[in-house]
Formats: C-alpha cells, sequence, structure tokens
C-alpha cells in the first residue's frame, strides 16, 4: 500500500475538523494557518481556501505527488507549540468564583 500524499493528509484533516468545528469554522482556521506558516513552508502559498460551490479548498499541485522528504516541522515541535498554547490558555483562563453573598447565605441554610 501507497502512503498517502499530503492531498489526501489534508484532506483527512479537513474532514476531521470539518466534523469537529464545522466548514466555516475550519476553512478560517486552516486559512489562518497556513498564512502564518507560509514563511517556513513557501508551498502553503499555493493552499486556496475560499468556497467555491461545493468545494472549500484547492491543494497545491505539489501535493499529489509522493514526497520521500521530511515534514516541514516535526511532531515534537507541534506538540511542544499545542502545549505552550495550552499553558498560556489556562493561565488566561479566568478563575470561577461565586459571589460572597451567595456563599454566606448558603453556608446559613447548611
Amino acid at each position: 500500500m501507497d502512503p498517502p500524499t499530503t492531498s489526501d493528509l489534508f484532506t483527512i484533516l479537513w474532514d476531521a475538523l470539518v466534523a469537529l468545528l464545522g466548514t466555516a469554522a475550519t476553512a478560517t482556521l486552516l486559512k489562518r494557518a497556513a498564512r502564518r506558516a507560509v514563511a517556513r513552508s513557501p508551498e502553503l502559498a499555493e493552499l486556496i481556501i475560499r468556497r467555491q460551490g461545493l468545494v472549500y479548498y484547492t491543494c497545491p499541485i505539489g501535493w499529489s505527488g509522493r514526497s520521500a522528504g521530511r515534514l516541514a516541522t516535526s511532531p515534537d515541535a507541534g506538540r511542544r507549540r499545542l502545549r505552550r498554547a495550552e499553558t498560556r490558555r489556562t493561565l488566561q483562563a479566568p478563575i470561577p468564583s461565586a459571589p460572597r453573598d451567595r456563599l454566606s447565605s448558603e453556608g446559613a441554610r447548611g
């Protein structure tokens, strides 16, 4: 069995994100991600994410061939970025708390 092409992998990613987020959110997310990563991977400039009828994206022509090259970013680098983003989100999230008057009234009832 041949390994999947980059285009195949992008389709798998697209379909999985659509199932979780919906089509519009997936298009926005991947379009922004590609725009940010184009400096490291210039071929991303050829990725077109725009609704044209029922088609939402067009992969670069080079993505349809098999490549023996390595990924532009290692999986470990991606995991580190996700971990940093998760930590940043956790640190910025508000801490939920009950109003003091509600706490004191519940304590009086109990």
